[in-house]
């Protein structure tokens, strides 16, 4: 479970730091086509080793005994709440009704359909 909660808190700040970055931009920087700034870099690349860190701990969670479709709505429904909290926190997105009520018909969605073939 530990690894599950893990996985999904790094992959959640990954995305977030890779949506703030430019993937495109190292792509061509690698390439020497483009130059970009060092504060984006080392964002991008730092989004990066999260996102292979979530999937290293996702790839432990495999050894535990959770049965595979509750491992997976796990990890699914804590990454929407992980990035939620990064929209609030960072992005000063406002909580309101039609966003915590979007939220749990997704999340009950994910639970449902994992749960469909249990």
């Amino acid at each position: 479970m530990l690894n599950i909660l893990i996985a999904s808190l790094s992959v959640g700040l990954g995305t977030y730091l890779l949506r703030k970055g430019d993937l495109l931009g190292i792509i061509l920087y690698f390439s020497n086509k483009n130059n970009i700034s060092q504060n984006t870099f080392f964002i991008t690349l730092t989004g990066i080793l999260l996102n292979v860190i979530g999937i290293y701990f996702w790839q432990q969670s495999s050894k535990s005994n959770f049965p595979y479709q509750l491992a997976l709505s796990i990890y699914l429904s804590l990454i929407i709440i992980v990035g939620i909290f990064m929209s609030i926190i960072f992005e000063k997105v406002r909580f309101d009704m039609y966003l915590f009520f979007g939220t749990i018909l997704i999340i009950t969605g994910i639970i449902i359909l994992s749960f469909k073939y249990f």
